[in-house]
């Protein structure tokens, strides 16, 4: 009855901390290619419509009927694949808005606008863009994990 009650109120200390954005999230995000020098950091803004499509949602830039979203990143690290020399980077990411997808969309954006190809983050079958990378490889992913401190396993390289 006691952890239960405990609980109860770290959830309502939770809710009250999310309401007054009281504290941030950060991601670490494996995307295809290299963001050119002079892109270190930025602040990503993007208007975005999300829509149901089949049994999930899809999110896309839509400068006219889409929600304001607001994505900082900054690069911690550019890294290739040893089997084929596929480069990536690491990227921090925080969310100042927190639309479906929105990490994801932000970083294909930008990866697009830059002329990168493939757009988007390793391992994201859904909102990936360009041919299919073959980055896939254990040694990328672990030299990745070395950068950020953290493992990273080989999937949709997004972490909070």
């Amino acid at each position: 009855r006691r952890r239960r009650l405990r609980r109860r109120r770290l959830r309502g200390r939770r809710r009250r901390q999310r309401d007054e954005r009281s504290w941030q999230k950060e991601y670490v995000a494996l995307m295809h290619g290299f963001l050119p020098e002079g892109t270190e950091r930025g602040l990503l803004s993007y208007r975005l419509r999300t829509e149901p499509k089949g049994r999930g949602f899809e999110t896309t830039v839509d400068e006219r009927e889409g929600e304001q979203a607001l994505t900082r990143f900054e690069v911690r690290g550019r890294f290739r694949s040893r089997a084929d020399g596929c480069p990536v980077t690491l990227v921090s990411v925080e969310l100042v808005t927190g639309r479906t997808h929105q990490i994801r969309v932000h970083l294909r954006q930008l990866s697009q606008e830059l002329g990168l190809s493939p757009a988007g983050l390793v391992g994201d079958s859904r909102y990936q863009v360009g041919a299919s990378a073959p980055c896939h490889d254990q040694r990328l992913f672990a030299c990745a994990s070395a950068g950020a401190g953290e493992a990273l396993p080989t999937r949709l390289c997004l972490h909070a």
